[in-house]
């Protein structure tokens, strides 16, 4: 039996409907960028093969279109020949705010004995909130393990 994301099943979907279509790439959207990028954009319109997205700020823009030729890699391993060819990004408020992650994140600084305040201070130059804590966690999981060595 083929599954969901298979190119052959993909194919067929496709040529069903495009709402069918634009519906498959928005629910493989978040398995193929990861739930940090997810949580920063939105998959608005499939236009042929054109995939539009909104992306939450200039940053996260500058980012994306340094990954388009990866996440277009990873649509077509999913998609095969009917996924989009290019990406459209468009910068704008998303229609759902993304999730505050300092309480969902897996990564947790419980792991990890507090980085020196040294870490801490250079951590205050970020500033988007979530990489500036997901950086202290980083370097505190890293410092604690040379410390453990």
């Amino acid at each position: 039996m083929r599954s969901a994301t298979d190119p052959g099943t993909a194919q067929q979907f496709f040529r069903l409907s495009r709402s069918a279509g634009y519906v498959l790439v928005r629910n493989l959207w978040p398995k193929v960028v990861g739930p940090e990028i997810a949580r920063r954009t939105e998959v608005v319109a499939l236009q042929e093969r054109t995939l539009r997205v909104r992306v939450a700020d200039q940053r996260w823009m500058r980012v994306l279109h340094r990954m388009q030729r990866v996440i277009l890699g990873r649509l077509a391993q999913k998609l095969g020949a009917v996924a989009p060819n290019q990406i459209g990004f468009v910068e704008g408020p998303l229609s759902s705010p993304p999730e505050d992650v300092s309480v969902k994140s897996s990564v947790r600084l419980r792991d990890a004995a507090p980085p020196p305040e040294r870490v801490i201070k250079a951590a205050e130059s970020i500033e988007d909130a979530e990489l500036r804590r997901l950086f202290i966690e980083s370097a505190a999981r890293y410092l604690g393990r040379r410390r453990s060595v």
